[in-house]
């Protein structure tokens, strides 16, 4: 990309805030402190218990994109979730919602 065209202009603007070097480091504390502690509960489960790697990592993954997006902590509160197929309610945390709530649009279209 040629970086002296006006066209880009706009578009270098816009992106260039989202990588201070103040905020990249704030977000990187934000995933290291997330996956410290989803790893720190994981353990504490036992070291004899097996967990699915894709299931796991696609939880990771949730906890810290709702950890960027609504702050440190915020991914580990716990909501009531209702299971469309068995209409069951439970608590789960906001990132396996956040994590569940896409099969449940496509299963009600």
């Amino acid at each position: 990309m040629e970086t002296d065209n006006p066209t880009y202009k706009s578009k270098r603007k816009a992106l260039s805030a989202a990588f201070f070097k103040s905020k990249l480091s704030g977000i990187v504390q934000i995933v290291k402190k997330t996956a410290l502690k989803v790893f720190h509960d994981q353990m504490q489960k036992g070291e004899d218990v097996e967990v699915e790697l894709n299931s796991f990592t696609s939880s990771l993954q949730a906890h810290i994109i709702i950890s960027i997006l609504c702050g440190p902590g915020h991914s580990f509160k716990q909501l009531d979730y209702v299971d469309l197929k068995t209409g069951h309610v439970k608590k789960v945390p906001l990132s396996e919602h956040f994590d569940r709530i896409t099969p449940d649009i496509s299963y009600r279209l």
